[in-house]
């Protein structure tokens, strides 16, 4: 301890004999070792009903006047802050809905079209690689011929269903392509 901290001590220990050094010692140095202000601080302590000389009550009033006005800063600060991401959020959705006006799907939800590999620039599929498309394709064209339980008889109309002229109607003759079964056929 510096001589003048505890020439300071000693005398606030003379004014407040009742007081714990420890109380006494903290005061003291919580107030910079200013004995006046010590002294207030101690009174307060000591004496509820005390008011403070005006030096230190306009002390605590700049205090609490800068308190206020940091809290005044702080929740403007934030309310620009706020403020700022609402406007950013609306001008975000004004893009959107001029990027993709009403009906539109959504950017995730973008039905991208399949690129062909010749138009991508990379090599045509193999042969070898079609025959497990063809086969698949056979067995379909198989499967629903099976089903329908016609063999090419019965006419399709365009939509892909079976035609149901009435008996007035002349029999619509069915279009069978001639490379239909060649192209699924095994000898490819």
């Amino acid at each position: 301890m510096t001589t003048e901290y505890t020439e300071n001590f000693n005398q606030l220990k003379q004014i407040f004999p009742n007081v714990e050094d420890d109380v006494i010692a903290d005061v003291l140095y919580s107030q910079a070792g200013n004995v006046r202000s010590s002294c207030d601080v101690l009174i307060q302590i000591n004496d509820p009903n005390y008011k403070p000389s005006s030096d230190e009550a306009n002390r605590l009033k700049e205090i609490e006047e800068d308190e206020a006005l940091a809290r005044h800063l702080a929740e403007s600060e934030l309310h620009n802050a706020n403020q700022q991401r609402r406007q950013q959020w609306q001008q975000q959705q004004r893009q959107m809905a001029r990027r993709y006006p009403a009906g539109y799907p959504s950017h995730n939800l973008r039905v991208v079209p399949p690129v062909s590999r010749r138009a991508s620039g990379s090599a045509p599929v193999s042969p070898a690689g079609t025959q497990g498309k063809k086969t698949k394709l056979r067995d379909i064209f198989r499967f629903k011929r099976s089903r329908s339980g016609s063999h090419g008889d019965t006419p399709v109309n365009a939509i892909g269903g079976h035609s149901r002229g009435s008996e007035s109607e002349p029999p619509v003759q069915p279009v069978r392509p001639q490379t239909l079964e060649s192209d699924f056929s095994d000898s490819s």
